[in-house]
């Protein structure tokens, strides 16, 4: 049992528990359950969370694992919710390149208010090749797509591609993101496949963003690290906005001995065209740390 203390009139309390069984040599199951009460500002609010899992580890035709879980979550609220995860992933070696990927789908069905379900695919893959002695590289790809939404016609996906090229001195990545959906608005967000029952603000969203950076070590213990990102999107709801955001960021860190030198600086630019003027911000630091034996 945990407590935490939440201020005057005010306490929080967690109970909880799990179990994993071997049933075969590939063939396992963790369960978990856990147990909350929270009173806050007079009101009392108490739930519960189970969960079950199955793992298979052994490789089919030497590639593919699987794994799927369940999970039920309730309040005293009278809100319920129970979901599904399944994931199979993939693993396999060509000669010197090494592929792997992952799917998931999930399901959500919850209770609030009324009944509905939601769901989502995940996927992603990457491969990774050693090149020459001292330098490698990797690509991957990653994507996300809803399914199954309790509004008509609100829908999300995104996709990214990112690659990375190691040297023995010298690291460079980049990384693209494209995004788009019909959505709804909510407290935190964007809320692309769970709304609140009885919302009807519907906001078409659709943006890309791009970046890379690159580290530099032209002498030992000195770093040297620059990035640059991008991200371009719009929205479109009872308003229009364009939206630009762009950062740099460059950082040193050098270390001698005991002694550490750490410096830094960000530059920060969003736009945001229903808002009105931009946002700038710069920032630096600079630090020296050493460290002590005492004993």
């Amino acid at each position: 049992m945990q407590g935490l203390s939440l201020g005057a009139g005010a306490h929080s309390s967690t109970v909880g528990g799990g179990a994993t069984y071997q049933f075969t040599r590939f063939l396992s199951g963790t369960t978990q359950a856990t147990y909350y009460d929270q009173e806050y500002l007079g009101k009392s609010y108490t739930g519960t969370f189970l969960s079950g899992t199955v793992s298979y580890g052994k490789r089919l035709l030497d590639m593919f694992t699987f794994s799927g879980s369940v999970v039920d979550t309730s309040n005293g609220q009278g809100t319920n919710a129970l979901g599904f995860v399944g994931n199979v992933n993939f693993f396999h070696r060509i000669q010197g390149w090494q592929l792997a990927g992952v799917f998931s789908y999930a399901q959500n069905v919850q209770t609030l208010l009324v009944t509905y379900t939601t769901s989502y695919f995940q996927y992603s893959g990457n491969v990774h090749r050693r090149v020459a002695p001292g330098i490698q590289w990797t690509a991957a790809f990653n994507g996300m797509h809803s399914g199954l939404t309790n509004y008509s016609g609100t829908t999300a996906s995104s996709e990214s591609y990112s690659t990375a090229l190691g040297l023995r001195k010298l690291t460079l990545n980049g990384i693209y993101t494209h995004s788009t959906g019909v959505s709804l608005l909510g407290a935190g967000g964007f809320v692309p496949v769970t709304a609140t029952p009885g919302a009807s603000s519907l906001i078409t969203f659709g943006g890309d963003s791009y970046g890379g950076g690159l580290s530099v070590t032209p002498m030992r213990r000195l770093v040297l690290a620059g990035s640059y990102n991008r991200a371009i999107s719009n929205t479109l709801g009872q308003t229009f906005s364009h939206n630009n955001t762009e950062i740099y960021n460059a950082q040193l860190q050098y270390h001698l001995r005991r002694v550490g030198l750490q410096a830094g600086y960000t530059r920060f630019t969003q736009g945001i065209s229903a808002a009105g003027l931009p946002a700038n911000t710069t920032s630096y630091f600079a630090g020296i740390s050493r460290w002590f034996d005492f004993f």
